[in-house]
């Protein structure tokens, strides 16, 4: 009847250690927000994942965030009130240091992301202009 105990309780110790390796570390359920206001001007957040969170709905978790339709597209133009200067200067953003291909707003988020954004050179507006 000892043997039986001992086993059990062995058996009952290898299935709680699996079970507490398998669960998610608290650290890759957040996502990491930099935000490059410029002249020398930083800030990294982090902020709980969310599933199916976009680009957008993090940054508004973090900052307060102005933004701006245009047709179809909906862009950020100011951060923490660093305002957008249409032509000049504008807020663009990263995923692990990568561009992407769409808009804060319909972009969505893995846990673990690091989502960068950043002011710098307009390069965009006289490509949208026609959507107005």
């Amino acid at each position: 009847m000892k043997k039986i105990c001992i086993i059990l309780g062995i058996i009952a110790l290898i299935l709680f250690s699996k079970c507490t390796m398998e669960k998610p570390q608290a650290e890759n359920l957040l996502l990491t927000i930099e935000i490059d206001y410029g002249a020398d001007n930083q800030r990294t957040i982090s902020t709980e994942w969310e599933d199916g969170q976009t680009a957008m709905e993090a940054l508004q978790h973090v900052a307060t965030v102005e933004t701006h339709p245009v047709g179809q597209y909906v862009f950020v133009t100011a951060i923490d009130s660093v305002k957008g200067v249409r032509g000049s200067k504008a807020w663009y953003y990263t995923i692990n240091g990568e561009p992407t291909k769409k808009l804060a707003i319909n972009k969505t988020v893995d846990p673990g992301d690091t989502i960068s954004w950043i002011y710098k050179t307009d390069v965009c507006s006289g490509t949208v202009e026609r959507y107005k």
